[in-house]
C-alpha cells in the first residue's frame, strides 16, 4: 500500500460575505496509485461547513470488470508514462473494449501516436462519436473522450475503426 502526504502550503480561507455553494477550496490531481487520506482542520471562525467531497476513480485497463472482444495483448513495463506502466492493445479493426461503471462521468485517457487512428465510442449501446487517437509523436495518458451522464449504471464501449493499433490505458469515473 502506498501512502502519500501532500502538505498544504498555507491555510485555505473559506470566508465569504455571501454563501457560495460547492466552492472548491482544495484540489489535488495526479497522485500515485494507492491509499490517500484527506484531513480538514478547522483553524478559525465560528463554523466549519463541508457540503461535499468529490473523488474520481481511475481504473487500469486490466480491471476485471472490463471485457474485451477480439485479439488483445498487454504490454507492461513500457516506461512511456502509461498509467501503472502498462497498456492493452489490438491491431484488429472491429475489436472492442467494454467498461461497465456507475457514476456521472467517464473519461478515456490513453496514448496517442502516429500508428493509431479512429475509435468509435458508444455509451449505453448508443453511438456517441468517433475520436481520433492519431498524433505525430507518442504522448501518454491523453484525454480522448469524456461523457457527462445522469447518475446511474452505464457502459462505455470503444471499437477500433482504423490505424495500426487501438491502445487502452485508463478510465476515470466520477
Amino acid at each position: 500500500m502506498t501512502r502519500t502526504t501532500v502538505p498544504s502550503t498555507s491555510a485555505k480561507s473559506t470566508h465569504s460575505d455571501t454563501i457560495v455553494p460547492q466552492a472548491v477550496v482544495y484540489q489535488v490531481s495526479d497522485l500515485p496509485y494507492g491509499q490517500h487520506t484527506v484531513k480538514l482542520t478547522k483553524a478559525g471562525g465560528s463554523v466549519a461547513t463541508i457540503d461535499g467531497l468529490r473523488l474520481d476513480r481511475s481504473i487500469d485497463q486490466d480491471d476485471p470488470a472490463i471485457s474485451y472482444s477480439g485479439p488483445w495483448t498487454t504490454s507492461a513495463n513500457r516506461g512511456l508514462g502509461d498509467f501503472n506502466d502498462d497498456v492493452r492493445m489490438t491491431a484488429e479493426n472491429g475489436a472492442s473494449v467494454t467498461v461497465p461503471f456507475t457514476g456521472t462521468r467517464i473519461e478515456v485517457r490513453t496514448e496517442t501516436n502516429s500508428d493509431q487512428g479512429q475509435v468509435d465510442v458508444y455509451i449505453d449501446g448508443r453511438y456517441r462519436k468517433t475520436v481520433d487517437t492519431y498524433s505525430p509523436t507518442r504522448v501518454a495518458q491523453q484525454p480522448v473522450f469524456t461523457a457527462d451522464l445522469l447518475d446511474g449504471y452505464h457502459t462505455l464501449r470503444l471499437v477500433k475503426k482504423s490505424g495500426q493499433y487501438l491502445v487502452v490505458d485508463r478510465f476515470t469515473i466520477r
